[in-house]
């Protein structure tokens, strides 16, 4: 009798994988997709991630003083080209006399006391044909405001009450206070001129007063000076220089310390903290005065034009204004037919927090001291804002009006090559309405109800070979405290 044949064939077993995303970890849009967590964006817009926890970004709302909103300039036909904020103390009533600076189209200089209800102009403060440059410098004892972008080789000081207009040799494109001197860029030129020792109104060029250095060295164009730590730093076009200028001309040392093959973008360079952060063709660099780091690698391939950036240092943050890439949505001031830059950058430097605006052209920043308030106003190259004044704020807001929100995480495959993934369930921690979308074997998009105090719960039960996420939202509370995904995993086996 034949014995009974028992098969001995062998199946797969399947286990339970639950892959967490506790906390956020960021933007990296330049490191390969696959070498990341889930939990690293490759882009987004109008979000923060702060503290390991994705939830809107910060908004632009009206700018405002200590008790009411500030002015937006008066004439709405008038385009704001730079604004300054004219640190001012009033020694005869004993009281700070603070003011916000406008330079307008029509080529003269605008004041408004953070009391006032409107911009006055200043008397005898027009500057023909220039792009003007202020910096606050203390004269004779008084706080005064230095204005120079004139195409007539002269700058004035404004002491608060009446105008002096300084002839100059040059005409200069920027303005900076170091030691006892004022130096001053030749405009599109190598020379760095500076005044006479404790005297802004005398540039004769003489080794008792004021004077030039030439620095025609084949690296470009001079195009910020920086006072830091005691020396003055030159940055060209393509490198960069020391000077230490002590007293008399005759002790002044100059030395180049940084030379580079990339342009390097003048209005991105910025004091931060105890560092200088500029940004280069080639990505973001920290200087410590001696040496240059790349940093931020994974944020720079967001940013697809560098031509009108600006920036500044705010309560121990990088701001960036400058164009970023899109997708197929049409985000705020977008619908303007010219524009420049449409996104914000903030990155807290002492955890990496980082937030991205998109939504609205920012021509510039002015960070504001008033007592023990901080502000940072901001003013436009939108074509219907380019009179306004705004602020940063954290509403996620463009004034009035809630933006899109985006989140979109890396593919990856977890290195689970010897598996078969099949993603069952996705658990979302939040409050608000999102939608989430899927990119497995194809995008699949599942809307959610925000739910308090718990998960929400997405059924999949999809092929998974490589997984991606994006999360949108119009919320103007959006937040998203963790997600869950849950996989079935297949050991495959070898083909025989």
């Amino acid at each position: 009798m034949r014995k009974p044949y028992m098969r001995e064939d062998i199946y797969p077993s399947v286990s339970r994988y639950d892959y967490p995303i506790k906390k956020f970890a960021g933007v990296d849009a330049y490191s390969k997709e696959e070498s990341l967590a889930l939990n690293y964006a490759k882009y987004g817009y109008n979000i923060g991630i702060i503290n390991g926890i994705l939830t809107k970004g910060m908004g632009i709302n009206v700018a405002s003083s200590l008790q009411n909103s500030f002015p937006a300039f008066q004439d709405k036909n008038r385009v704001i080209k730079k604004m300054f904020f004219y640190k001012h103390f009033d020694y005869e009533n004993n009281c700070q006399d603070d003011r916000l600076i406008v330079y307008v189209d029509d080529e003269y200089v605008y004041q408004a006391k953070m009391t006032d209800d409107g911009f006055n102009i200043i008397n005898g403060s027009r500057i023909q044909g220039g792009d003007a440059c202020f910096c606050n410098y203390n004269y004779q004892g008084k706080d005064c405001l230095l204005c120079e972008g004139s195409g007539e080789g002269e700058f004035i000081i404004y002491d608060g009450s009446v105008v002096t207009r300084i002839s100059c040799d040059s005409v200069l494109s920027q303005l900076c206070i170091h030691k006892e001197r004022v130096f001053g860029i030749e405009k599109g030129g190598n020379k760095l001129f500076f005044s006479a020792t404790f005297n802004p109104t005398n540039w004769n060029v003489s080794l008792t007063e004021g004077g030039y250095l030439e620095l025609a060295d084949g690296s470009g164009f001079i195009k910020k000076i920086i006072s830091y730590k005691d020396s003055l730093y030159i940055f060209k076009e393509y490198s960069i220089y020391k000077l230490n200028a002590y007293g008399e001309q005759s002790e002044f040392s100059l030395s180049k310390i940084f030379e580079s093959n990339n342009f390097i973008y003048e209005n991105s360079i910025v004091v931060c903290n105890n560092n200088i952060i500029f940004m280069a063709d080639d990505g973001f660099y920290l200087f410590d005065g001696y040496s240059c780091t790349k940093i931020l690698q994974g944020i720079f391939p967001l940013i697809e034009d560098k031509n009108y950036i600006e920036s500044c240092y705010f309560n121990h943050k990088y701001y960036l204004s400058c164009k970023i890439k899109t997708d197929d949505e049409v985000i705020g001031d977008e619908t303007d037919t010219v524009i420049k830059n449409n996104a914000i950058l903030s990155i807290d430097l002492a955890n990496n927090d980082i937030e991205i605006f998109r939504g609205c052209d920012i021509k510039g920043f002015v960070p504001v001291s008033i007592n023990s308030i901080n502000k940072l106003f901001v003013y436009f190259n939108s074509t219907d804002r380019k009179y306004q004044i705004g602020q940063i704020d954290q509403s996620g807001k463009l004034f009035d009006t809630p933006l899109a929100k985006k989140w979109e995480s890396v593919v990856t495959d977890f290195e689970l090559l010897d598996k078969d993934k099949v993603l069952r369930r996705i658990y979302i921690k939040t409050a608000c309405d999102v939608t989430l979308i899927t990119h497995i074997d194809g995008d699949y998009s599942y809307n959610i109800v925000g739910v308090n105090g718990a998960s929400a719960l997405v059924v999949i039960n999809k092929r998974a070979e490589q997984i991606g996420l994006t999360i949108t939202s119009d919320d103007e509370n959006f937040v998203v405290r963790g997600i869950l995904l849950e996989f079935d995993l297949i050991r495959r086996l070898a083909n025989e």
